[in-house]
């Protein structure tokens, strides 16, 4: 009887390993799938401790800011943003993920901007214990926006002295000829003026 207690105990050793075994597997192979995701992400992937320094970061990131991922890893986030200034005090404060776009200078001394989608990291006892990121290189989106306001302002700045010249002769017409004017056309000519007025 204790020999056949003693073959139980055994047993249950060796199903107890096995199990381990299998969920060690099982974990190695469930990370393998995240690191080949991360690693042919269209988008940087980047992790930082509670200190700020780099934990791990994809291909992308790395190419992104012009450096390898191993000249990353260690180094500190603001570090390697160099001037810019990324505010992660509702990352410590454990609020949702907070989304950002900043100017940066990758490591060549090229100016981009990057989008920022960073979460916290919060560990079993709900510390924080870091960040996540999902950054995404926004400069030719960025400077599409620059070349549309730099066309409005030039368009508003063309548009100007004709304005100035329609509100200009609406106000004489309508002053000199006031009276002599049918009331349909000289509440249009006031539509106009008053149209002219705002676009000034």
């Amino acid at each position: 009887d204790i020999e056949h207690e003693g073959k139980r105990a055994v047993m249950g050793f060796f199903r107890e390993v096995t199990e381990r075994i299998e969920m060690e597997d099982a974990l190695q192979i469930s990370e393998k799938k995240y690191r080949q995701l991360a690693e042919n992400a269209a988008e940087g992937i980047w992790a930082v401790d509670a200190d700020g320094r780099t934990t791990f970061v994809n291909s992308r990131m790395a190419e992104l800011l012009g450096y390898t991922v191993d000249e990353m890893l260690g180094k500190s986030f603001p570090s390697l943003l160099h001037a810019a200034v990324y505010d992660n005090k509702a990352l410590r404060n454990k609020q949702g993920a907070d989304r950002k776009a900043l100017e940066t200078i990758r490591k060549d001394g090229k100016h981009i901007f990057l989008s920022f989608l960073t979460s916290p990291i919060i560990d079993d006892y709900g510390n924080y214990a870091g960040a996540s990121a999902l950054v995404t290189d926004i400069t030719k989106e960025r400077k599409i926006m620059e070349m549309r306001d730099q066309f409005m302002s030039s368009a508003t700045h063309e548009l100007r002295t004709p304005l100035v010249s329609i509100k200009g002769y609406l106000d004489l017409v309508l002053s000199e000829v006031l009276g002599s004017l049918p009331k349909e056309v000289k509440s249009n000519l006031e539509v106009v003026k008053r149209n002219a007025e705002r676009l000034l």
